[in-house]
């Protein structure tokens, strides 16, 4: 369920790819706790009113268990999610920008959430510069996440002992940003965040690189072949699962072998991982499901989680029944350094309490 087409879309196709691939995989094994698993995909358009007609299509007229990665990013509303819980249908993992993620009992998030999601880039910001580094921010103005970080990415940069020297808010249509790289070159920015959709944030690091202003970007979305991009080298993907680059875990290892299998060709990055951990979510409630499952035999497997790091891919998710979700706010970073991805920490995320 969510945002598939359009320039929007660009930013969580790979999640969706991910989780059919998951799908595949886990086919091939025998399915869930011995049940074939099947997809059916619906694109909201970024409409919020058809993204709760593509759920009532799914939980009625395709009777789905769960709602397997919901990237709704600027079509999530009160409305889905009230109808969600009225159903007893369970959202299992998706883009998690936005608050409605921690604030219901029916919506799982995979990773770290909404403005817990915002307090983790500007933990990444302080980690990358150091307290008392001077921060800038360009953001888009379509969708509620793009809100939210107008009114929280200030403020958590200076709980995290950094300089608020620049900000801006733009359009994701927008095709040139020098004026902005200058404004922020002018202003001394050291570590300028990106909230934008990939393209955006290629065209602000072209941008700035025609200037010779080169900071530490942060990322929140990224293309594999994006580490290559003149004016990148330094720049940190705020990743609030495991580095799609790690392969040192029995959990990583089976991610890239999967991908190795099924999709050869496919260039993995953050939405790719993000979207596979989705789907490793769901299998590890669904592990147990009697002959003739239903959303509540989901539900039992979601809240017997206490602190379930499915095997390192994410941070500790703890889910309880009748209540929201415990936040979390780990991320992993992952840096663009000669012209590949890295994973500076490897597997190990930092997690640091919202303050």
């Amino acid at each position: 369920m969510g945002t598939i087409s359009g320039f929007v879309g660009e930013m969580f196709k790979g999640s969706l790819t991910a989780v059919q691939i998951w799908v595949r995989a886990v086919n091939d094994r025998g399915g869930v706790a011995g049940h074939p698993v099947e997809v059916r995909v619906v694109d909201d358009g970024g409409d919020p009113s058809r993204h709760k007609a593509g759920i009532q299509q799914l939980v009625e007229k395709d009777g789905v268990l769960a709602i397997v990665g919901d990237n709704g990013f600027l079509a999530l509303r009160e409305d889905s999610v009230r109808y969600v819980e009225q159903k007893g249908v369970p959202i299992v993992g998706g883009d998690a920008l936005n608050d409605l993620w921690f604030n219901s009992p029916m919506m799982f998030p995979q990773m770290a959430a909404g403005n817990y999601k915002l307090w983790s880039q500007m933990v990444a910001a302080a980690d990358t510069i150091g307290k008392g580094g001077k921060f800038g921010y360009i953001l888009c103005t379509e969708g509620p996440i793009c809100q939210d970080a107008l009114k929280w990415w200030p403020e958590y940069a200076k709980r995290n002992g950094l300089q608020v020297v620049y900000g801006s808010q733009m359009s994701m249509t927008q095709p040139n940003f020098t004026a902005e790289c200058i404004a922020a070159r002018n202003a001394g920015v050291q570590f300028l965040m990106l909230g934008m959709d990939t393209n955006s944030e290629r065209r602000v690091i072209a941008s700035c690189a025609q200037q010779g202003f080169n900071p530490a970007f942060g990322l929140v979305q990224v293309r594999a072949e994006m580490a290559a991009d003149k004016g990148i080298d330094g720049a940190v993907v705020v990743s609030n699962v495991f580095p799609w680059v790690q392969a040192d875990t029995a959990a990583t290892k089976e991610f890239h072998e999967v991908m190795a299998k099924y999709a050869p060709n496919l260039g993995i990055a953050y939405d790719v991982s993000q979207g596979w951990v989705t789907g490793k979510l769901f299998e590890k409630a669904a592990a147990n499901l009697p002959d003739n499952p239903t959303s509540a035999d989901v539900l039992k497997g979601l809240w017997a989680m206490k602190g379930e790091t499915l095997g390192g891919l994410t941070g500790p998710l703890t889910f309880t029944q009748g209540q929201p979700t415990t936040p979390i706010t780990c991320y992993w970073p992952v840096r663009a350094q000669g012209g590949k991805w890295t994973a500076p920490l490897g597997g190990q995320g930092v997690c640091k309490p919202r303050a």
